[in-house]
């Protein structure tokens, strides 16, 4: 029984951050945006501002670099 629950907690884990191959990265960047609009941590504004820049970079194949997390390795 707590070997089949925490299966399902890892299953349900793994769809909100998006690691359960379900959908591309366009849909599950969205999806977390729209979340975070929900939750009162990006506007609205920005939300549509980001999905037109998402859709931008997906069509030229450039990466902004937006994502990423700097200063991770000193120089």
């Amino acid at each position: 029984v707590r070997k089949l629950r925490e299966q399902r907690e890892f299953e349900m884990l793994r769809a909100q951050y998006g690691m359960d191959n379900q959908g591309n990265f366009r849909e599950q960047s969205v999806t977390n945006m729209q979340r975070a609009v929900y939750a009162g941590e990006m506007s609205v504004a920005d939300f549509y501002e980001k999905q037109i820049e998402l859709k931008a970079a997906e069509c030229n194949g450039v990466d902004d670099g937006s994502s990423c997390t700097r200063g991770l390795v000193p120089k």
